[in-house]
């Protein structure tokens, strides 16, 4: 059982869009909660930011890759348990 102060409920997503939402895990987690966030806020679209200027290119593309190659195909894919329409 999810711990309450983690509930993905509308409210908690909403004070989220003031400092941020954490999405961190392996590429199946990352896209299970944009696609749980963009369906419970009815979302059409999803941007994410992140702050990873600091780190060197190499280690930049290490962390964009997986996004573009794993977790937004997921997240469209009509098929899967992570599907949304983002």
């Amino acid at each position: 059982m999810t711990a309450p102060a983690l509930d993905p409920t509308r409210e908690r997503r909403e004070r989220e869009l003031d400092c941020g939402a954490p999405f961190a895990g392996s590429p199946q987690t990352v896209a299970r909660e944009i696609a749980d966030v963009a369906r419970e806020l009815r979302l059409s679209r999803f941007g994410l930011k992140q702050d990873i200027m600091h780190l060197p290119l190499a280690a930049r593309a290490r962390t964009i890759e997986p996004l573009g190659r794993e977790v937004a195909p997921r997240v469209r894919e009509p098929s899967s348990k992570e599907s949304t329409h983002v």
